[in-house]
């Protein structure tokens, strides 16, 4: 590795650490960490062959490598209420996932050793990937270096054990997320462009083995979705089980611009039908962010053109690359049109851009590169603290229980019931989507429950029972419990 390389390798490394550290000391529970508890507590080895059974449903999705797999891994080596030790973690998760988009860039431009460097860092400073730590949810990390991992054996070996490797990794991928399922199609594509490229002799004895791996995980996907369909309950919204082509367009419009960096607000007339506009609720909207992004936009474009009709040095990665990025925009048009389900996408554009600038820059101006990776250095700081600050509502509640317990522990026994008063919400999912004192006290069999009103309070259905009621002030931003019963 040249010194500039070295160089770029510890700049990029100290630019995730700049903007991630924010979050550390910090206490924030993501509402689903405790129930995330619960289900992994109350797991055991006999219950290995329901959760990986396709027509168990698991809130709608097929992910028991991400709910169980990955928790179970992990809880044996970071403790449940170690909420630094998972931060550092998500921390440590995006740089185990540089690793796989600086393999895949690699084998995409291999020879070019900056390229692979730069746009992992480029890529995953941006929102795409704040939940890894601003949620301690880490395990969409787990699909998306499957993915990054076996497109980059895929277009760039031949042999039998890479691409059962290849196999293994989407089979894997599809346990994690629902994202990953496209990976076929995207095989498909890729070999109908060498395929109608002709400069391959003997197209398909040359390519035998990938024709018949695509086919295979072709078979795969059709059998996925043969058995989850039915299995997804007919829930309407964005996060959904059935049909809705007006968010499913929303999100694949709205998607498309975040992937390049492009946050424009959605104007308050325009709130149905086709929109190119990212939604208010992620928004990262400033001039400097949109300034970015329309450089983003128009640098990948005109490389992408560059490619095709003049310079045809990486005229197959761009293509390639653009087959990546479209096929996996597909996927987020039917789960919820966050940022986070534009990851894969977001690799993909960052490969193009940062390999053009690269192209451009380095040999004459290597000082530019630098300072386009302080520009967003600077500009994902600013969005990473928005998001911590947008978010603190629903960190509060949780936080707030781990750090001050509202119930002495020693009173909390399986003979305790806790009723939780979501106001000024509807729903329980903010505290702890309905585990919260189940997880502040370790107790993953308590009994939580929901009630609105002190007067729907019964008390004659918890005979012999310690019962408490709680809710949450948020002005002193403290839980408040009364004990209605049991000494």
């Amino acid at each position: 590795m040249t010194r500039k390389n070295l160089g770029f390798l510890l700049l990029s490394i100290v630019t995730l650490l700049v903007v991630y550290a924010q979050v550390i000391g910090e206490v924030r529970i993501y509402p689903e960490f405790p129930m995330m508890y619960v289900w992994n507590e109350n797991f055991d080895a006999s219950q290995w062959g329901r959760i990986y059974d396709p027509h168990h449903s698991q809130l709608m999705w097929y992910r028991p490598s991400s709910f169980i797999l990955y928790h179970q891994v992990l809880s044996q080596f970071i403790d449940w209420h170690n909420i630094l030790g998972w931060q550092i973690w998500g921390i440590a998760s995006l740089l185990l996932l540089g690793t796989g988009i600086y393999f895949l860039a690699r084998r995409l431009f291999p020879n070019d050793s900056l390229t692979p460097i730069l746009a992992a860092a480029f890529a995953l400073i941006q929102p795409a990937f704040y939940m890894n730590v601003n949620y301690i949810l880490s395990f969409d990390m787990m699909y998306q270096l499957c993915i990054v991992l076996a497109v980059g054996l895929l277009v760039s070996e031949s042999k039998w054990g890479a691409l059962l490797l290849v196999f293994f990794l989407y089979v894997l991928a599809i346990t994690f997320k629902e994202q990953a399922i496209t990976l076929p199609l995207f095989g498909g594509l890729y070999l109908a462009f060498i395929f109608l490229d002709k400069k391959t002799p003997d197209f398909f004895c040359a390519y035998r083995l990938k024709l018949l791996l695509v086919s295979v995980m072709l078979a795969v996907l059709l059998a996925y979705l043969w058995i989850r369909l039915p299995a997804m309950a007919p829930i309407k919204g964005l996060y959904r089980g059935s049909f809705d082509l007006r968010v499913i367009l929303d999100n694949l419009t709205s998607g498309m611009l975040w992937s390049f960096h492009l946050f424009l607000k959605e104007p308050a007339a325009w709130g149905r039908g086709i929109t190119f506009w990212i939604k208010d609720s992620f928004t990262h909207q400033s001039l400097a962010n949109n300034l970015y992004g329309v450089l983003v936009l128009s640098t990948t474009v005109a490389y992408t053109l560059y490619t095709l009709f003049k310079d045809h040095t990486d005229r197959q990665a761009v293509v390639i690359l653009w087959l990546f990025i479209l096929v996996f925009l597909l996927v987020p048009v039917y789960s919820g049109g966050s940022p986070w389900h534009y990851a894969l996408p977001v690799i993909g554009v960052s490969l193009i851009c940062v390999r053009a600038w690269v192209r451009l820059l380095s040999p004459t101006a290597p000082i530019l590169l630098g300072i386009l990776l302080l520009w967003l250095t600077v500009l994902a700081h600013a969005n990473f603290a928005y998001e911590l600050q947008r978010n603190t509502p629903m960190y509060l509640p949780n936080s707030s229980a781990l750090l001050h317990p509202p119930i002495p522990a020693e009173q909390v026994n399986e003979n305790t019931v806790i009723l939780v008063n979501p106001q000024p919400y509807s729903d329980i999912w903010i505290y702890g989507a309905g585990h919260l004192f189940r997880f502040v006290y370790r107790q993953p069999k308590l009994l939580e429950v929901t009630v609105h009103s002190v007067a729907e309070i019964n008390l004659s259905r918890y005979p012999g029972k310690q019962v408490w009621y709680a809710h949450f002030d948020w002005i002193a931003q403290r839980w408040q419990v009364k004990r209605l019963t049991g000494t």
